[in-house]
C-alpha cells in the first residue's frame, strides 16, 4: 500500500492470524509514560524522531505492526503553507502559519531525537519582549514587529543570520496512541520535492522504539531546522 507514491506502508496483521500462528506484534515501553502524564500539559516535555528523503529515493518502508491502524483511512489529511524564519546554527523551530508566529524551543539534542517545550503561538504585531528569551539581541531593537519580514530585518539588524523560506506540507497524520503520533509528509521546498517521516511522543523510549523498528531504512535524520539550515545555509 503506497501513499504520495513514496511511504510503503505495512499495516498489522489482523488478530485472527496471530492467533492461528502469525507473527504477534511487537510491544512497545510505557516505563516512565505515567509520570509524565500526570504533569500539566503546559509543562510536558514532547520528543521528536524526523528523517528526510529527496524526491528520487526509492519507496520507504513504514512498518505499522504495534498499532491497531486497519487502513489509510485512520489517517487525517492535512495540507499546511507554512514559512519558516531560518536562522543560521540555531535548531528553534520557529515558523508562521495562519498568520501567526509559532515556536517550539528544543530543550535537549540526543541520539538524534530532539525533546522540545510546549508549542507557544503570537499574533502579529508582537513586542520585542515576547521574543527577547530566545533572541537577547533583540534588547536593542525595543521596537513593535509588524510582520514576519519586519521579523527577519530586525533579527538581521541584532546580528542574526536569518531569511525566509515558505515550505508547502501535505500531511497524512494518525494517532497511533494517546500519546503518540505518526506523520508522513510530502515537502516542498527550494523548489524541490522531498518526504518526510516524524514520530512524536511524550516518552523518549517509546519514540526511540518506533523509530528503530517502523523505520528500517533512515534518510537525512535531523529536526526542520537543522534540514532546513543545511539546505539553505550551505
Amino acid at each position: 500500500m503506497l501513499l504520495f507514491g513514496k511511504f510503503q506502508i505495512e499495516l498489522p496483521p489482523k488478530k485472527e492470524n496471530v492467533e492461528n500462528g502469525g507473527t504477534p506484534v511487537f510491544q512497545i515501553s510505557s516505563s516512565g509514560l505515567k509520570d509524565v502524564e500526570a504533569m500539566p500539559k503546559k509543562q510536558r516535555i514532547g520528543w521528536e524522531w524526523r528523517s528526510f528523503w529527496p524526491e528520487n529515493c526509492s519507496s520507504i518502508p513504514v512498518h505499522l505492526a504495534p498499532f491497531p491502524i486497519s487502513s489509510l483511512n485512520d489517517f487525517e489529511n492535512i495540507t499546511f503553507q507554512d514559512t519558516y524564519i531560518s536562522i543560521k546554527r540555531s535548531l528553534l523551530n520557529l515558523k508562521i502559519r495562519k498568520e501567526k508566529l509559532v515556536y517550539k524551543l528544543v530543550i535537549e539534542k540526543y541520539d538524534h531525537l530532539l525533546a522540545f517545550s510546549h508549542k507557544k503561538k503570537f499574533p502579529f504585531p508582537l513586542g520585542w519582549e515576547e521574543l527577547y528569551s530566545l533572541f537577547p539581541r533583540l534588547l536593542y531593537y525595543k521596537g513593535v514587529i509588524l510582520s514576519p519580514h519586519d521579523l527577519v530585518l530586525c533579527l538581521q539588524e541584532s546580528h542574526y543570520q536569518a531569511c525566509l523560506i515558505p515550505l508547502q506540507k501535505n500531511i497524512c497524520r494518525c494517532e497511533m496512541t494517546e500519546d503518540l503520533r505518526l506523520e508522513l509528509s510530502q515537502i516542498m521546498v527550494y523548489d524541490q520535492l522531498w518526504y518526510s517521516v516524524c514520530i512524536e511522543g511524550l516518552n523518549i523510549l517509546q519514540v526511540r522504539e518506533c523509530a528503530n523498528l517502523m523505520i528500517p531504512q533512515k534518510g537525512e535524520v535531523r529536526g526542520y531546522a537543522e534540514f532546513l539550515n543545511k539546505h539553505e545555509h550551505n
